[in-house]
């Protein structure tokens, strides 16, 4: 079987961010379904270039790059619809004279404009279409653009999402209560599968026993977007808390880039917040090093609706795999720190509490700290394995080709 998965902001291994897609790929590949990526040219989290447009293998995955023009990196709001229609316009062109390739076509919904010309270009074909969902829109134009619902672009979203249903075969969502959402928005929606972030546990080095925290630093890590999304201003505020009750006693350390990320150094050197240090991205393999040299690795979120359909973050299950502890800030419906056991859980956006909680765990015994991590571990080898979640997505495709796997 040949698949196509469409998705704008797809990555190859060697950038920095998601490789969700990438991952599932070889894991795919390896059940006999051969996989081709079509993606942006540019970097969804720093709008910087990958790749000149064309096709190319990327260790061991086939990649073909769509010049969508300069797209702006996430969190800019200038130019984001014009990259979304520069890329739907570039994929179409780049499939029109390929003739037989895809037996089905994927569209994912970071860009619901690219998931709805997978989905013409799969009319085209007459094969079936695959929605994976993601991101919902327009829900994410309202919770985080912070847009009216008379909006012409809620609207247009809107309208854009039914459709998306309605032609779909089938359906993936990575946020376990997104099910809810899709059948309000549309009851008579193709069947649902769960099918959330996983890792690639062959990337991921054995954990390390914790150091001992009678001298030096305690190292806590944060590796992902800088974005507006991503409220890394109160994992600032907890550091300055932190740096001012223990002088020398925390190192927060930031890996990543994003549209946030200048303003975010401004800020700290303005406040002269010496025990923070940012970082530039690193490919996949090389972060999970980084974050297994910390003694505790951190996320937080924003308060509100966002996440009141679960979540499903990349850099939450890579946490988990390197044997840390983590300290998670969150309102969202789901929890898996929390349902692994893996750390402290409190509440979203609240600096006191992610300061207080990291005390906590400086404090805690090495062994204590050490058995958080090994939970994580055993939590994401057996659930969020990535060889476990391509059988799932295998079962989705053959279904929706109307074959028993």
């Amino acid at each position: 079987m040949k698949v196509w998965i469409v998705n704008q902001y797809a990555l190859p291994p060697s950038a920095s961010g998601g490789t969700r897609h990438y991952s599932l790929a070889r894991a795919l590949q390896t059940r006999g379904i051969e996989v081709e990526i079509f993606c942006s040219t540019r970097n969804y989290l720093t709008g910087h270039l990958i790749a000149d447009a064309g096709p190319r293998d990327c260790a061991g995955v086939r990649f073909t790059f769509i010049d969508a023009g300069r797209a702006p990196a996430v969190g800019r709001r200038a130019g984001r619809l014009a990259g979304m229609l520069g890329f739907a316009r570039g994929f179409r062109r780049a499939v029109r004279r390929r003739v037989g390739d895809a037996q089905v076509l994927v569209g994912s919904t970071p860009s619901p404009i690219g998931a709805w010309a997978a989905s013409a270009e799969a009319r085209r074909r007459r094969v079936p279409f695959v929605l994976e969902v993601r991101d919902l829109w327009p829900r994410t134009l309202l919770d985080v653009g912070r847009l009216p619902r008379w909006h012409p672009a809620v609207r247009l979203f809107g309208a854009l999402e039914r459709e998306l249903y309605r032609r779909a075969d089938r359906i993936v969502t990575l946020l376990p209560l997104a099910e809810r959402h899709i059948r309000a928005v549309f009851p008579d929606a193709a069947p649902i599968t769960w099918i959330p972030n996983g890792v690639d546990l062959r990337l991921v080095p054995p954990a390390a026993e914790p150091r001992s925290q009678m001298d030096g630093e305690f190292i806590v890590l944060y590796a992902g977007a800088h974005g507006p999304a991503n409220a890394l201003d109160a994992v600032l505020d907890a550091a300055g808390r932190l740096q001012r009750r223990r002088p020398g006693g925390f190192r927060f350390v930031l890996v990543g880039d994003g549209h946030d990320k200048p303003r975010l150094q401004a800020r700290a050197e303005a406040e002269r917040l010496d025990s923070v240090a940012f970082l530039d991205p690193v490919p996949k393999a090389e972060v999970y090093g980084l974050m297994a040299a910390a003694d505790a690795l951190i996320v937080n979120m924003n308060r509100g609706n966002l996440y009141r359909f679960g979540i499903s973050f990349n850099k939450l299950y890579d946490y988990l795999a390197v044997g840390r502890p983590i300290v998670s800030g969150t309102d969202a419906a789901n929890d898996p720190v929390a349902e692994a056991d893996a750390g402290v859980t409190v509440p979203a956006n609240d600096p006191e509490a992610l300061a207080a909680a990291l005390e906590r765990l400086s404090a805690a015994p090495s062994a204590e700290r050490a058995a958080m991590g090994a939970r994580g571990r055993a939590f994401v080898e057996a659930h969020h394995d990535i060889e476990r979640l391509a059988a799932r997505f295998e079962d989705v495709l053959r279904a929706a080709t109307g074959r028993r796997p």
